[in-house]
């Protein structure tokens, strides 16, 4: 023989070789497995038996369903990672079934199941079905128990996850936590089932072990071994029958409440104390689909060794849910670890959006990226020179859909931590409408912006110590760098009264102005009975807040909707570090006279502001009316039910973007159609900060070259008018419609 050929012949019988000794140890490891339940069902004297239906052998559900369990804000950020994680990954495997995936999430939630439903309707992903649950009812079945771990009676709520699932018909799912990034194709834990129907007849539950001494410890709770831990759990639902659960777990818990004062890891103590009398229930999956980081102090994995090589789901099970914090304390402040947690977060998640959806905002997006001059756009609409005069007509022109589409943006609210959530106890639920109820002088000031206005933002709030309700336009590869300049900012780091809402930016698209406006005033927290609506590029003074305040009274003795207009300003020029705000009137009104300040727009669009009289008001002692007049565009307080209740008659019209118009229709709606009058207060101002010009103000303000059959005017410009046009004459239209009923 060659010695080619005896190379190959080798090879050959070491593959072989190879092959069957995998296949042995296999077949080895089934027999164990299988030795272990049998041995275990034999030898427990208290087993209690679950099944609901035999086993058919019928093929497994063609959806996987998730059952993911969040509150709170870290919890829910963690959320969005995790749905990244799982469908990052199914996209990258080469499965034939992976184009057909179909997922099901079901989430479950005590308060967030608002967010939950404008996130993932917001998100619209391909191939996903969701569904959100309430768990409101269902918790005050464990308002019994003492718990003393950190996620409060919500953590134990997973108790009760199986029962619910299994009342819906379900055959199978898999429970995650939220700490949680998956590294693999989600159908490998899924099929993880297969093996545990083959494994035992009445096997329920599949959980890796616990990878700490924890359940070592003789004080702490039953457990077998080390332990299972419940932050990755297949469930065989087919086999469980809910009202005998519940009676399993009830009796157990009740039974260990008599020698240990309470619960230690909420649910997980209750899931380890059960199998610990019912052995055969739980199946133990491969260590490397729940590889658990507890701390960085603590060596990772030393109970995992294949979670070095192959990690497929790492759990990072810790108090402390900032993962990016820049504190030395955070469990990812360095490492490998982090970099993977920081990839799942900062991908674009529009990527897992329905392809039929998204590809018609791809147009837009096309259209304008990679161009260093807007202007360009009326090229990309035929006009190769300057664009033709828009014609007369009552429908927005194709061409100025770039500015006036409605798109979907994705919308994450309640972001950063906030005081109105409610309150963890390990008893009865705190609801925040009864804990907290509205308040009769309190404010939330209402505003926008995008991240790069960050310094602006941080300005107003230094001054503004109310709550707030803040719309930000944010691209996910910016989400690392707003946690660590909220938590190292001065001003920031000591407020928990701000509601921060993310909206997604959609590259390339223009400004979303009206749609943020929306967004902050739909998310202001219920028990806030006035909105102060704002731009972020305004200062206030100290005491604005009291002085609104003291005339409050007048809206809620009013009979007829009001609101109380701000008298805006702005600076002349920039101010300086050393130029101090003006604390009150007196002050700005020396600032007048040194001609540090003016009327906001007085040289560029004194009618925004007309109406509210400047003269009058310097001299002013009492609140006054300002009658309305075209364009009138002030900055105002008003009740928050006189406009959230009203829907869409109280929204701003989103379709304007960038820039132009956008809060003049507004306010046109509130006199013309919502019947609001305008009183001007004489105590009380705000100033506007000079900056430089947006992209879109930019392109709305240039002239081009005209001739006597084309405009001087940009595109925008032209599309905007028109859209203003428009929006009046249905204003117009819907008030004459409603008469004649």
């Amino acid at each position: 023989m060659d010695p080619k050929s005896a190379r190959i012949t080798v090879l050959l019988l070491t593959g072989v070789f190879v092959v069957t000794s995998f296949n042995f140890a296999v077949m080895f490891y089934n027999m164990a497995m299988g030795y272990q339940h049998t041995t275990a069902e034999k030898r427990s004297s208290r087993e209690v038996e679950l099944i609901r239906l035999p086993i058919t052998g019928k093929p497994l559900d063609e959806v996987v369903h998730l059952a993911i369990l969040s509150d709170g804000f870290s919890s829910n950020q963690n959320l969005a990672t995790l749905i990244k994680s799982i469908l990052f990954n199914r996209e990258q495997s080469k499965s034939n079934q992976a184009k057909n995936f179909r997922l099901h999430l079901h989430l479950f939630t005590l308060w967030s199941d608002e967010i939950f439903e404008e996130m993932m309707r917001s998100w619209n992903i391909l191939g996903v079905n969701w569904t959100v649950h309430n768990m409101k009812q269902e918790v005050k079945e464990i308002e019994w128990l003492p718990n003393g771990h950190y996620s409060g009676i919500f953590g134990m709520s997973k108790i009760l996850v199986p029962g619910i699932l299994s009342s819906k018909g379900l055959k199978q799912a898999i429970m995650l936590d939220t700490d949680l990034v998956v590294q693999i194709d989600i159908e490998e834990l899924w099929n993880m089932a297969r093996i545990m129907r083959r494994n035992s007849s009445s096997v329920i539950f599949g959980m890796t072990d616990n990878e700490s001494q924890w359940y070592l410890r003789t004080e702490n709770w039953p457990a077998i071994g080390m332990g299972f831990n419940a932050g990755v759990v297949v469930m065989l639902l087919d086999r469980l029958n809910e009202s005998m659960w519940r009676s399993v777990w009830t009796s157990t818990v009740s039974e260990e409440l008599e020698l240990k004062p309470s619960l230690h890891t909420a649910d997980q103590d209750i899931y380890n104390a059960v199998f610990k009398k019912n052995p055969s229930l739980i199946y133990k999956i491969p260590c490397n689909f729940n590889c658990q980081m507890p701390s960085e102090n603590q060596e990772h994995f030393q109970f995992c060794h294949q979670c070095f090589n192959q990690p497929k789901i790492l759990h990072f099970n810790h108090a402390n849910k900032h993962f990016f914090s820049v504190n030395e304390d955070s469990i990812l402040s360095t490492g490998l670890h982090r970099n993977m947690l920081s990839f799942y977060t900062t991908i674009d998640g529009y990527q897992f959006r329905n392809r039929q959806t998204f590809d018609k905002e791809l147009i837009h997006y096309d259209y304008i990226q990679n161009r260093s001059d807007i202007s360009r756009q009326h090229q990309e609409f035929g006009h190769r020179d300057v664009p033709t005069r828009l014609d007369t007509i009552s429908q927005i022109p194709k061409r100025c859909a770039f500015w006036t589409h409605n798109g979907d943006f994705r919308t994450h609210a309640l972001f950063m931590p906030f005081s109105d959530w409610p309150t963890k106890t390990n008893g009865a639920i705190l609801d925040p409408s009864t804990d907290k109820q509205t308040s009769d002088d309190e404010i939330v000031l209402v505003t926008h912006f995008s991240f790069d206005r960050w310094g602006a933002f941080e300005r107003l709030v230094e001054n503004w110590k109310g709550m707030m309700s803040v719309a930000l336009y944010i691209s996910e590869a910016k989400l690392i760098d707003l946690y660590q300049w909220w938590e190292t900012s001065s001003v920031l780091s000591r407020r928990d009264n701000i509601a921060l809402h993310i909206v997604f930016e959609i590259p390339g698209r223009p400004y979303p102005i009206n749609h943020l406006r929306n967004i902050a005033i739909q998310h202001t927290p219920k028990r806030a009975n006035f909105m102060f609506i704002a731009d972020v590029d305004f200062v206030v003074p100290p005491i604005l807040l009291s002085s609104i305040q003291n005339h409050l009274q007048f809206l809620n003795n009013s009979k007829t909707p009001h609101a109380l207009v701000i008298p805006a300003f702005e600076y002349i020029l920039s101010p300086s570090s050393e130029m101090s705000i003006p604390q009150n009137k007196s002050e700005l009104l020396k600032a007048l006279e040194s001609n540090f300040v003016q009327p906001f727009l007085k040289t560029k669009w004194p009618e925004g502001q007309k109406s509210t009289d400047y003269l009058r008001w310097v001299s002013a002692k009492q609140p006054y009316e300002a009658p309305y007049r075209n364009n009138y565009e002030p900055f105002i307080v008003l009740k928050r039910s006189e406009i959230v209740d009203k829907g869409k008659d109280g929204n701003f019209d989103e379709r304007f973007s960038g820039y132009g118009w956008n809060r003049s229709v507004w306010l046109y709606k509130l006199w013309k159609k919502l019947s609001f009058h305008f009183m001007v207060l004489p105590d009380s101002f705000i100033i506007h900060v000079p900056h430089l010009d947006s992209v879109w103000k930019k392109d709305f303000t240039q002239r081009l070259p005209s001739t006597s059959s084309s405009t001087s005017d940009s595109l925008s410009r032209q599309c905007m008018e028109r859209m203003k046009k428009i929006a009046l004459q249905e204003i117009d239209s819907s008030l004459r419609n409603s008469l004649t009923v």
